[in-house]
Formats: structure tokens, C-alpha cells, sequence
């Protein structure tokens, strides 16, 4: 995208925090057309991970008021998963009325972590993080296996599902694409849209980087078997 073809409001997710941090700060570079740290024209909240409460909505609101110029502006509020129902609801009223010449862009693991009136109403990007072509594994193999052989599975690849948290969140999010793809051609796959729902909940619900590897191994058992069903 050119910096003018970036709508008011913006969601990154899927992969780390790290990920998702880049994404938003390289997006925001393309719209300033300029570095992003210490810009006066760049805010950035939430990257200690805290709750966010209504005064984080305030200080966007006090800085748009505050730091208006001619240039482009863009606030970046980091873990929004973070932001209480209340300051969500103060957000609300920023994305139906977007200060002149500002984009908002939230983080988050999923769109599910905040409210439904927020998530619809900001396009969604996706973070990707870049792992090795040989350690992608189709998800269509592991669907494919009983649980024994699964058990076996994860023992054999056990260096590529721990490796790192990056590389294990990769993992995760070429399943997802996977199921993406399968459920395009075929959206009546029930098998898939199991799956899918499941890799949704490990986005939303496993915010730690070390926790995505338990995460991995879970979901590779907690998969519906086609061989049982």
C-alpha cells in the first residue's frame, strides 16, 4: 500500500509481540514517510504490557489536540488486548469519528481479544513470521495420523517445534493459512473449520511467547482424528 491508500484504523495481528510491534511501526514509517522513533508525529502506547485504562484514550485525544500540524500522524497503541471494556468504549467514539490526518493502529494477537464493534471496524493485517522452508509441516499430514502416530510426531520433530517461540508461532500461522486455503475452496469442511477455530483460540488465549509451544503440542492432540470420527 502507498501511504494515502491506508485506511483511518488499522488491527496487526497473528504471530509475537515483537512481530506485531515491527509491522505497526513500519506501516506508520510508510504513512510519515520518516523514521518512527522519538517523531513527534508518532505516538506510542502500551509496550510495557500494563492494563490500559480510559487515560490511554484520553492521551491520544490530548496529543491529537496538542500535536496538530499539517503532516500525517499515526498512534500505535501496543497489547490493545490489554484495554479495559472502558477505554474500549471511549475508543469506539475515535474510530467512528478519526481525528484529521491520524491513523490508529492496534496490536493484538486476534481481533477476538477486543470487542466486536472495535474489531469490525479496523482492517485487519497479519504479522507474519518468517521461519526455514524445510521446517513447515502440512497440517493435512498431521490430520491424516492416529493419535499414537502423533505422539510419535512430535517426538521425532520435537528440535522444530521447540526451537523458538518464533519459530513455533510460524508453525502455527502456516497451519492457519492451511486452513484458510482449504476453507476457501471447500467452506463446508468441517474438519477444517475445527481446526481453524482451534488455532484461532491458541492466538487469543496464549500471549507468551513460551507458552506457544505447549500450545503447538496440544492442539497437534486435541485435533479431531478423521479415522475416529
Amino acid at each position: 500500500m502507498t501511504p494515502t491508500e491506508y485506511p483511518a484504523s488499522l488491527m496487526i495481528t497473528r504471530s509475537h509481540a515483537d512481530a506485531r510491534l515491527l509491522k505497526a511501526k513500519l506501516i506508520a514509517s510508510e504513512i510519515i514517510q520518516n523514521a518512527v522513533d522519538d517523531n513527534p508525529n508518532v505516538l506510542l502506547l502500551g509496550t510495557d504490557e500494563q492494563k490500559l485504562g480510559i487515560q490511554v484514550v484520553r492521551d491520544v485525544l490530548e496529543w491529537c489536540k496538542v500535536s496538530a500540524t499539517h503532516s500525517p500522524r499515526v498512534v500505535i497503541i501496543h497489547h490493545a488486548e490489554s484495554l479495559t471494556t472502558e477505554a474500549q468504549n471511549a475508543l469506539l467514539r475515535i474510530l467512528e469519528e478519526p481525528p484529521d490526518r491520524t491513523t490508529l493502529i492496534l496490536t493484538s494477537p486476534s481481533k477476538y481479544n477486543l470487542l466486536p464493534t472495535i474489531g469490525s471496524r479496523l482492517m485487519e493485517l497479519m504479522a507474519v513470521t518468517q521461519i526455514p522452508q524445510e521446517n513447515i509441516i502440512n497440517l493435512q499430514q498431521i490430520l491424516d495420523l492416529t493419535w499414537g502416530e502423533r505422539l510419535d510426531f512430535l517426538e521425532k520433530n520435537k528440535k522444530a517445534l521447540t526451537e523458538s517461540s518464533a519459530q513455533t508461532t510460524g508453525l502455527l500461522e502456516s497451519w492457519m493459512t492451511q486452513c484458510e486455503r482449504e476453507l476457501f475452496s471447500n467452506p463446508d469442511n468441517s474438519l477444517y473449520l475445527e481446526v481453524a477455530k482451534k488455532l484461532e483460540s491458541a492466538f487469543i488465549n496464549s500471549l507468551g511467547k513460551g507458552e506457544r509451544q505447549l500450545v503447538l503440542e496440544l492442539l497437534c492432540l486435541r485435533w479431531p482424528n478423521p479415522t475416529y470420527a
